[in-house]
């Protein structure tokens, strides 16, 4: 089945066809900095079951990094709001690691490996028993506690 998804601006869109190779999470630190969250979630596709729509690939902005295996990774992101879109990296060089929240329907996401679990957060599991809300509630600043 096709899935397809995009930037937060809209201007990378991509279509990803066949079943993922692998789904994982990553806890190192170069992805909890990238997605600015406790772990990075991914989506992984051999290269030829990705393409981009339209001319999303001239909005891409690159980044490179040498990972602890001394290889290094390249990170594509949208130039125009700064979306990660994917990462390559060398061990796997027909495939691409996509981040999870870009897909229209990230709801088929079901992780079947972790890595970097040395630097899992101590606790990264949330807290369910706090105020919950549909969507952002307009009464937040009664919500919290300014100084």
């Amino acid at each position: 089945m096709d899935k397809s998804g995009g930037c937060l601006c809209g201007k990378v869109r991509f279509q990803c066809s066949n079943e993922p190779l692998f789904q994982f999470i990553c806890h190192c630190k170069d992805c909890r900095k990238q997605h600015a969250g406790i772990f990075g979630s991914y989506v992984s596709y051999g290269a030829s079951d990705f393409s981009f729509t339209s001319d999303s690939k001239e909005m891409l902005s690159e980044n490179h990094s040498v990972g602890d295996s001394g290889e290094t990774k390249k990170r594509y992101f949208c130039a125009n709001c700064g979306s990660f879109i994917y990462f390559k990296i060398p061990q796997i060089a027909d495939a691409l690691s996509l981040g999870v929240g870009l897909f229209d329907d990230p709801s088929f996401f079901t992780p079947n490996m972790q890595f970097y679990c040395k630097d899992k957060l101590a606790n990264p599991e949330l807290d369910l028993a706090v105020a919950s809300f549909d969507t952002y509630p307009d009464e937040v600043k009664s919500l919290v506690h300014l100084k």
